[in-house]
């Protein structure tokens, strides 16, 4: 239990024994004490997260592949354990340094445990931004991906693995909040 979860309790608490003494004691002053406990409560209430952390596990299945020249990280995944409406996804770099990257062709890769073919979703350089406090922690900004999905012919219901560069994770990793790469303007020419 954090710091500020036990101090929301604690003043639930103090809420709730005042009251009861206001009562028991038919005092005002514990009543009127009870009526400032709200203001109290609401700066103490646990906040939302915003952020969605992964680990490797049996839900997150992380696998580093080499498929073709540079090797590409691979998070698979049920589609409803990622949760869309976050603002970011963060993956930890310390747990993926222990993987072994395995030749896996394209068509095993993109195939989950049925047999069906996966949807898989590509992260890109400027969805990538380092945690602001964790250090070694990359984040992947799920609206971005969810607008990409937008012009696909599958939704974010229906994603069930994400690919990212092993470049494009230390290229993140290394830069500062600030500076985050930015996809190419329509006025430069992109080399294949």
């Amino acid at each position: 239990m954090s710091k500020l979860n036990m101090y929301f309790a604690l003043s639930v608490l103090v809420f709730l024994s005042l009251l009861g003494l206001s009562y028991r004691f038919e005092s005002i002053y514990f009543l009127y004490a009870a009526s400032a406990m709200p203001l109290v409560i609401t700066m103490l209430l646990p906040e939302r997260k915003a952020y969605q952390y992964i680990k490797p596990s049996k839900r997150f299945r992380f696998r580093l592949e080499s498929l073709g020249e540079e090797p590409v990280l691979s998070v698979s995944f049920e589609p409803e354990d990622l949760r869309w409406t976050r603002g970011r996804l963060y993956l930890p770099l310390k747990s993926l340094r222990k993987l072994n990257p395995t030749a896996a062709g394209r068509e095993q890769a993109a195939r989950e445990g049925n047999g069906e073919p996966a949807a898989s979703l590509p992260v890109l350089a400027y969805d990538l931004a380092p945690h602001p406090s964790k250090k070694g922690w990359v984040g992947i900004d799920l609206g971005q991906l969810a607008e990409r999905t937008r012009s696909l012919s599958f939704t974010t219901h229906e994603v069930s693995r994400l690919v990212i560069r092993v470049s494009d994770l230390d290229a993140a990793a290394a830069a500062k909040e600030g500076a985050r790469p930015q996809p190419a303007s329509a006025g430069e020419r992109l080399q294949a």
